[in-house]
């Protein structure tokens, strides 16, 4: 494709704008090359303004995409479309760069050529302080993994953390590979593509530090779930389509990382405080759960597992959320209330 000219394309989605100068300084000392680019979507004349300020230190390769108004979805797909790298990865605002990781990470990008590239990482709780690495064990980082192939089945549960996924470019822009529009649509990035990969590596570099932010419940709840519960039966159909059925570890990391997003978010819903609000959530989920009990017996048991986690560790003051006997009879869900 003609308009492959570069080796990598960094997306910096600005959902944070506060956090964002310092992410733009962590790539200005990461001795940027001049085939990777740097595509920034988000309000024009802020990021604009953030860029000028700073002088010359940012380095030449930033292209800004007006993103005012934008949905996460909807600023992916533009950035997708507009990047002129072989590879695509995504650092959010809140992201650094560790600069010597990425020289490491960069030179084995111009080596490869792989539908998935993982990195390391590192997490960092932005009100502790506390940082923690992200390793993959047992696995190879000089090999080429054409899949399927048992050597993946070591993988940790950190595999589909956003800060560890670069991908082919053209991966993304398969017809096969469709992304929705929402602010969610993070989880469609992570998952989606998966189903069309030939290969992949891994690079034994901690490429950037990746902040933990505690969670908080959005003004509009319901605009909020419709957009979280969309992305669940989208990631639930997708699932049944290409993993149902199959054992193996790519199916495994992909299941539990889609039961863990629901359980999330039914954990962020469990703190609603309007009656009415909680009544319709929880129809709606209902509703969810008759699909998701038809779409794969294991999916919906692993999905079980995560809400039971978290009723165990943080909401331990609503009552049972799914009642199962087993895998082999059909759970019924009930709406909850206190104890």
């Amino acid at each position: 494709m003609d308009r492959i000219l570069l080796t990598l394309a960094i997306f910096v989605p600005v959902r944070h704008h506060k956090w964002l100068g310092g992410c733009l300084d962590s790539l200005s000392c990461a001795k940027i090359e001049k085939d990777t680019e740097i595509l920034i979507c988000g309000d024009e004349s802020y990021i604009r303004s953030v860029i000028s300020g700073a002088g010359n230190r940012y380095p030449g390769s930033i292209r800004v995409l007006d993103g005012r108004g934008y949905e996460f979805g909807e600023a992916l797909v533009t950035a997708v479309n507009e990047a002129k790298g072989k590879y695509f990865k995504i650092l959010e605002a809140p992201d650094r760069i560790n600069d010597t990781a990425f020289m490491v990470y960069t030179r084995r990008l111009r080596e490869l050529e792989v539908d998935l590239i993982l990195n390391q990482f590192t997490k960092e709780n932005k009100e502790t302080g506390e940082r923690f690495a992200i390793n993959y064990f047992k696995i190879y980082f000089n090999r080429v993994y054409d899949l399927p192939d048992d050597g993946i089945e070591n993988l940790s549960g950190y595999f589909l953390f956003l800060p560890a996924i670069t991908y082919r470019t053209d991966l993304l822009r398969s017809k096969e590979v469709s992304f929705g529009t929402g602010d969610y649509t993070v989880q469609e990035y992570l998952i989606l593509p998966l189903a069309q990969l030939r290969n992949l590596a891994f690079i034994n570099a901690p490429v950037c530090s990746s902040m933990i932010e505690t969670a908080v419940l959005p003004g509009n709840v319901r605009k909020d779930f419709a957009g979280r519960l969309t992305v669940c039966r989208n990631l639930t159909d997708h699932y049944s389509r290409y993993y149902a059925g199959k054992v193996n570890g790519l199916t495994r990391e992909i299941r539990f990382h889609i039961s863990t997003f629901i359980g999330f978010t039914i954990s962020l819903t469990l703190t609603v405080n309007c009656r009415s609000d909680r009544k319709y959530i929880w129809e709606k989920m209902e509703q969810f759960a008759e699909t998701l009990i038809n779409t794969d017996l294991e999916l919906y048991d692993s999905t079980r597992v995560q809400i039971e986690k978290i009723k165990k560790k943080k909401f331990n003051r609503w009552r049972r959320i799914f009642l199962c006997s087993g895998n082999k009879e059909i759970p019924q869900m009930v709406v909850f209330s206190k104890r």
